[in-house]
């Protein structure tokens, strides 16, 4: 039965979450499970619509700034305070949304270093690149995201 198949490769640890989650979507179609294809299929392809991602993808990244006050100076980094932004930005100063498939986060995992980095959009960074140290100018903005969120993400079972 292909719901006792889904345990056996689930019970593996060396197969991965991809090959399960195409027999997920397997079974949602015998099943008629609407849910559960859609499910899959998201975690499969990735999810592009905000109010679709489940609260297991957003993951607490406080942002870190590079900032320079020119030449002679040397770049000092700093946090990005997120109660220095606007509202409608304090995100990108508090939670990254893990978006991309499965198997993109599979393959970071098994990437060197401890750490993703999720760089502030060039719009974002040129709104804010005099609003926080005086007479220093941001000059990169980006959010990190340690590794074993990414386990957990992969790793931790979800409703």
């Amino acid at each position: 039965m292909l719901l006792d198949k889904i345990i056996e490769l689930a019970a593996d640890n060396q197969q991965p979450l991809t090959v399960i989650l195409r027999q997920c979507v397997v079974l949602a179609y015998d099943l008629k499970n609407e849910r559960l294809k859609a499910w899959a299929n998201h975690e499969l392809n990735g999810y592009y619509d905000t109010q679709e991602i489940p609260e297991y993808r957003i993951v607490v990244a406080p942002a870190i700034g590079t900032f320079s006050a020119g030449y002679y100076f040397p770049e000092v980094k700093r946090a990005i305070p997120s109660m220095g932004m606007d509202n409608e930005h304090r995100w990108a100063a508090e939670v990254v949304r893990l978006i991309e498939p499965v198997s993109t986060y599979e393959e970071v995992v098994k990437a060197k270093g401890d750490t993703l980095e999720f760089q502030w959009d060039s719009n974002l960074m040129l709104f804010y690149q005099s609003r926080f140290i005086a007479r220093h100018t941001l000059v990169h903005a980006a959010q990190e995201v340690p590794k074993t969120a990414v386990v957990r993400l992969l790793w931790t079972p979800h409703q």
